[in-house]
């Protein structure tokens, strides 16, 4: 997929994604497939935290962040040039309920795992599940 993993991301939110943080917006749809979304701003990251990574991660968030409109953090980093500044946002969620109630295609990547997950892919599941044609 990448040559050099590391390096896409920047210090802190390399930190943050290997503890548990999920890589979300634009970001993620766009290293989710480079070729389609090739025209997409990706000028900020967003970061959505599940439930159970929230202790640990919260400790690296700076001081200095304020309240975003999802109800967590805003914070300027370094980008991974070290010179470029961007903003972070940051905000505690289940990735479930994040993928599905949010009109579009919506993407989260889980980097430690090195996976995709798509709110269209769950809800196509969801569909075939409540017509009864994927029943176990």
């Amino acid at each position: 997929m990448r040559k050099n993993k590391v390096n896409f991301l920047p210090k802190l939110v390399y930190k943050l994604c290997t503890r548990g943080a999920l890589l979300a917006g634009s970001k993620a749809k766009k290293l989710s497939n480079p070729e389609k979304y090739k025209d997409l701003e990706t000028n900020d990251y967003d970061l959505l935290v599940p439930y159970n990574k929230w202790e640990e991660i919260s400790l690296l968030i700076p001081r200095n962040s304020e309240v975003n409109s999802f109800g967590g953090w805003k914070f300027i980093t370094k980008d991974n040039d070290g010179k470029t500044l961007v903003e972070v946002d940051i905000w505690l969620d289940d990735p479930i309920n994040y993928l599905t109630n949010l009109p579009g295609e919506i993407y989260l990547f889980d980097y430690i795992k090195n996976r995709f997950y798509c709110s269209d892919f769950i809800r196509l599941n969801m569909y075939k599940n409540e017509e009864g044609t994927n029943k176990e």
